[in-house]
């Protein structure tokens, strides 16, 4: 069943911590895992330190798309999904320590 016309999506949300290659793969792992836990899961599939290294961290959202750590935070501010007291990293964007 489709929604009905002219209903509002609900907001994306942040499901995962990612990394992204240089060649455009992204690996991720469910939450609470971090963008460490993401690491060693490359290091054990193989992926070289130089892959590794030049790898951009950033989050997978519900609809799939990968988001960088700036763009992460503002959708994980507009859904609400800042653990209490978690502090805002506006310049640095979002931490999976904010979140679970």
């Amino acid at each position: 069943m489709s929604p009905p016309t002219g209903s509002i999506p609900p907001p994306d949300r942040i499901l995962a911590a990612a990394i992204r290659t240089e060649d455009g793969r992204v690996e991720s792992l469910p939450a609470p895992a971090r963008h460490h836990d993401v690491i060693h899961h490359m290091v054990m599939k193989g992926f070289t330190e130089r892959e590794i290294h030049l790898a951009e961290q950033g989050f997978v959202t519900g609809q799939g798309v990968w988001a960088q750590r700036r763009p992460a935070l503002r959708i994980a501010h507009a859904a609400g999904q800042f653990l209490p007291g978690a502090p805002a990293h506006p310049e640095h964007g979002l931490f999976s320590e904010d979140l679970w």
